[in-house]
This record gives structure tokens, sequence and C-alpha cells, in this order.
């Protein structure tokens, strides 16, 4: 970590030799992290990266609104259900997991996402430290595919 020249390095764990290294996405800023299928998404304050964990490149990256001041949530944490990332900011956005596209735009919540659950029927809980809470489920909707 080097302020904003920070990188993010792989090492081989058995002889400490470095796999990749790459810019940081925000690790050291505190963006959340979450991996899966070989894969790292960093959720910083207004931008969401997918790197390759075998080789550190950039798979795709998100710009949503970024959070300022008391919009900025407690936690940066990423979600994945069923092949969707739920990354909160300033909102809370859904994305693809195979190309970063948002499925729907924000969701239509007001609160600052401090605690974000998500269950397995894909129903988003999103809890302020305030003390409110949402809970916002899916709605089927049919749209042609080209």
């Amino acid at each position: 970590h080097a302020g904003r020249r920070g990188r993010l390095v792989a090492l081989e764990a058995r002889t400490g030799v470095v796999r990749w290294s790459t810019p940081d996405p925000g690790v050291a800023q505190g963006a959340g992290q979450l991996s899966f299928d070989d894969r790292l998404v960093v959720n910083a304050a207004g931008q969401t990266t997918l790197l390759d964990l075998a080789t550190g490149e950039v798979v795709w990256q998100h710009s949503g609104k970024a959070a300022r001041g008391d919009d900025l949530p407690r936690r940066l944490d990423p979600l994945l259900r069923g092949g969707a990332i739920v990354a909160p900011s300033s909102s809370v956005e859904v994305l693809r997991a195979s190309d970063g596209t948002c499925i729907g735009g924000a969701l239509p919540c007001d609160l600052v996402p401090d605690v974000l659950l998500c269950d397995e029927r894909g129903w988003i809980y999103v809890g302020e430290e305030s003390g409110h809470l949402v809970a916002l489920a899916p709605v089927p909707r049919l749209s042609l595919v080209r």
C-alpha cells in the first residue's frame, strides 16, 4: 500500500513468488471483497471491479453512484446470489456476474445500506444504522432477448 498508487499482489503460497500484480481497485481504501470461481469482486464506493485470480486481469468494471460523507455504508461487502452480484454503495445495484451489466438499475431504496442481506428467494434486505429496514422482492418480467 502506497497511498493511491497501491497494488494488489498475488503470491505463490509455497514459495512466496509473485504470481501477478495489478493496481489496487480499492482494497486499501476499505472496499468490500468477495471471491468465487477463481474471481475476486472488489466493491469500492462507486465502483465494482471483477478480477481474474489466475492472472490478476480486470474482467470488468462497473461505475455506479459514488457515496459521499454520510451516504457511505458501514460495509461495502458484495453478495452473490443466483449469478448476480448485489453491490452496496450509496445505493444498491444488482450486477450480472458474467459481464458487470446492471440488472434493472439501482434498487428503489433511499436507505444507506449499512447492512445488506439476500436470501435464497432473491429477497434483498437493506438495513440502515438508524434502525430502518426495507425488504425488496424480485419481480418476474418478460423481455425479448436477442
